[in-house]
């Protein structure tokens, strides 16, 4: 069972989920983006979102920053996390001067609010779980699609959800995090993405 929940919480790390919403937004979507402009997005996303964190990570772990990329410890996680708040920011500014992905805009900085809502609690000493506000993120943003698009994607939600329960159970089970720290992340990353949606819709 540890083997099977660490393999979980590597393949669903929260670098993953930016453009998994990318992608799935694009899916979803029932409105025309050129095409050149998905594959553009598709790609500053995974360069921004996978490869720039793996990168700095890496070069955090050789000097001696970090332990390793499970960043365990609270002060471990102070300076990437505003890495991960700068890159979702600029990358919500970007989207932000394009036409037809107003959603992704929402989606960027629903997750910004989420990560400085992190590092806020980091600093009171309380280590939420990054890989719930991850996919607690991504279930509230898909709500949200399916709402404003009027979609039915109730079904798909309700996976969301049950991946979300695995990735609770995988992280307490690991003890990387306390049940508190699991709710606070989830809780957080959904209130971001329904928080900026509802301030994109005044």
């Amino acid at each position: 069972m540890e083997k099977r929940f660490k393999l979980l919480s590597y393949v669903l790390s929260p670098i993953v989920f930016p453009i998994l919403g990318t992608i799935l937004y694009f899916i979803f979507l029932p409105s025309f983006v050129p095409e050149q402009q998905v594959y553009m997005i598709l790609l500053v996303v995974f360069g921004g979102t996978y490869i720039l964190p793996v990168l700095l990570l890496g070069l955090f772990k050789k000097s001696n920053l970090i332990q390793n990329f499970f960043l365990k410890s609270i002060e471990e996680r102070k300076f990437p996390t505003v890495m991960f708040l700068g890159i979702a920011i600029s990358i919500g500014n970007l989207l932000s001067k394009m036409d037809a992905v107003e959603g992704l805009t929402v989606f960027f900085f629903g997750y910004a609010f989420a990560i400085a809502c992190a590092y806020l609690f980091l600093m009171a000493r309380i280590k939420i779980s990054l890989h719930t506000i991850a996919i607690g993120g991504l279930t509230a943003f898909i709500g949200c699609v399916s709402h404003f698009y009027a979609l039915n994607l109730l079904m798909f939600v309700g996976v969301l959800i049950g991946v979300g329960g695995l990735m609770m159970s995988a992280r307490l089970y690991l003890k990387t995090h306390t049940l508190k720290e699991i709710l606070l992340g989830y809780s957080i990353g959904v209130i971001g993405q329904v928080l900026m949606y509802g301030v994109y819709n005044m």
